[in-house]
């Protein structure tokens, strides 16, 4: 996920790039700024270990539920900043 956010980086005309990852009705959001100079992706990835299973995402990083309002109301607050930043770019 977080190589191809780089892959899109280039592409991206907004000054964030912005990700969804839903699994079942829960959403975690990342986001790179892209003026930002080397590649930050938040939140910060998972780090490895070789000794240990470390790929468990924190249970923070899963805080939004679409089917709640809290949930529907971050979607929608990154849906106007995406649409605010469209039309300041052109």
């Amino acid at each position: 996920m977080r190589q191809r956010m780089e892959d899109l980086t280039e592409y991206c005309p907004l000054p964030t790039l912005f990700r969804l990852s839903a699994f079942g009705t829960r959403m975690c959001f990342y986001y790179r700024n892209i003026g930002d100079g080397p590649a930050v992706i938040k939140p910060q990835c998972i780090p490895w270990n070789p000794d240990i299973v470390t790929d468990t995402a924190p249970k923070e990083r899963w805080d939004y539920d679409i089917l709640h309002p809290d949930g529907e109301e971050k979607l929608r607050e990154i849906v106007n900043m995406i649409q605010e930043a469209y039309r300041s770019a052109k």
